[in-house]
């Protein structure tokens, strides 16, 4: 943990940074925290591939978290491709609230309004379910 704390202390020497987090995942190769704050690091300099390549390891940590979804989400440009993974992830995680809700997002902003509209749908459901 060494390492990601210095990693974290390096401000905007994102290349220092990435270089020390390679190191601290060589050892702890599937720890969310430096997945996570390496994708952070990547996406500052905008090395999308390279964030989805590690987004893709940290949902591997654990499919069941919606938030590491979100943060694979992050990484991507295309909408079809986003809208994809959210159906990936839903499907793993169906009754997951925030994959829907930014599964509603993103159909509007794909101006796919009435999908958008069964989504939210959805999300009334559950809320009922849940109170």
């Amino acid at each position: 943990m060494a390492l990601y704390k210095k990693a974290l202390a390096m401000g905007s020497d994102w290349e220092g940074a990435i270089a020390l987090l390679d190191q601290a995942l060589a050892v702890q190769p599937e720890n969310s925290q430096i997945l996570t704050a390496k994708i952070g690091a990547l996406l500052q300099m905008g090395r999308w591939e390279d964030a989805v390549a590690t987004s893709d390891a940290l949902v591997k940590t654990d499919p069941s978290s919606p938030s590491f979804w979100l943060v694979k989400i992050a990484c991507l440009q295309s909408p079809e491709t986003i809208l994809e993974v959210l159906n990936e992830a839903i499907s793993i995680n169906p009754m997951s609230v925030p994959l829907h809700l930014r599964k509603v997002q993103q159909l509007i902003a794909m101006n796919r309004n009435e999908e958008a509209e069964k989504v939210s749908n959805i999300i009334d459901l559950f809320s009922s379910f849940l109170t």
